[in-house]
C-alpha cells in the first residue's frame, strides 16, 4: 500500500521471506488485491478493538501458527 500511495500503482511483485524455515511466497498484486488488503487490515483492526480472538483453524494455517502447540481448535 505504501508503494501504491507513493507511485500511484501497485509493486510488480512482492515476496514473503521466513527466515527460520527458508520458505519464500511471492504474488504479483494487482488494484483488486491492494483493495481487498485493505478491507482486511479493517477487519482485523476491528477484531483487535473488539477483543475478539476467537481462533479459525484452517488446513494449512495451523501447520504454521505459533499458538497450534496450545490451541484446542486446531484442525487436525
Amino acid at each position: 500500500m505504501g508503494h501504491e500511495a507513493k507511485y500511484g500503482k501497485p509493486p510488480d511483485l512482492v515476496e514473503l521471506h521466513f527466515l527460520e524455515s527458508g520458505l519464500k511466497a511471492s504474488m504479483k498484486p494487482g488494484k483488486d488485491s491492494v483493495e481487498e488488503l485493505k478491507e482486511k487490515i479493517k477487519e482485523v483492526a476491528e477484531g483487535i478493538y473488539e477483543r475478539r480472538f476467537e481462533a479459525n483453524p484452517e488446513y494449512m494455517a495451523c501447520q504454521y501458527c505459533a499458538y497450534s502447540n496450545i490451541c484446542r481448535a486446531k484442525e487436525k
